[in-house]
């Protein structure tokens, strides 16, 4: 029997903007009473650098730097991070809430793209090369997608929780940067920078 497959709801575009602010209202209440989690988001929620970055949602398409992504960075004055509302998927009972998962994957998408944002207006990394990009995905990974793997094995021996944020950070990174270069070439990119990368905390050194 033939079975037509349902694609899942997207995010609404309203209710995706609608997380973008009320994260970066967070972020800045964090700021304001010293609690902030990351100076990434920090730094955009306590803008003056409105004319820095703009963060938005679309609907993205299927090629081209969109391809897959759940969010891209546009160059220009200012820069743009665009989130893809197609790509987020509403929980049934977000009608009457912000969902937490969803507000948890547009926080790690908006971190993600900032630290591409970063490291191309500060000249940080050459995104024109495998291993710009490469570097630049190794930050983006370890502040977005594996940043709370630390917190998550906390009881394990430091040195174990180190290894499983570096597994991460790497798998990560080369997914991303084999977007465009493929995985072969990605893998040699990002083994070749990691070590420097997973280190550079630039433009926010401490």
């Amino acid at each position: 029997k033939y079975i037509k497959k349902v694609k899942p709801p997207c995010l609404h575009m309203e209710r995706c903007n609608e997380l973008i602010n009320s994260i970066l209202r967070s972020e800045k209440r964090k700021l304001d009473d010293g609690s902030e989690e990351n100076k990434y988001l920090t730094s955009v929620a306590s803008q003056d650098s409105v004319n820095f970055v703009k963060i938005s949602c679309n609907i993205c398409g299927k090629s081209g730097v969109e391809g897959n992504a759940r969010g891209f960075l546009v160059d220009g004055d200012p820069l743009e991070i665009i989130i893809c509302a197609n790509r987020l998927s509403p929980s049934p009972d977000s009608e009457g809430s912000l969902d937490t998962k969803t507000r948890t994957t547009v926080r790690e998408i908006m971190i993600h793209e900032l630290v591409h944002a970063y490291d191309h207006r500060q000249q940080i990394c050459d995104f024109s090369t495998c291993e710009g990009l490469a570097h630049s995905e190794v930050k983006a990974a370890r502040e977005a997608e594996c940043g709370n793997v630390s917190s998550l094995h906390r009881f394990l021996p430091t040195h174990m929780e180190n290894w499983l944020k570096n597994k991460c950070i790497r798998e990560h990174a080369i997914r991303s940067t084999a977007n465009l270069y493929g995985h072969s070439a990605a893998t040699q990119c990002v083994n070749k920078v990691f070590d420097v990368a997973v280190k550079d905390k630039s433009p926010f050194d401490t």
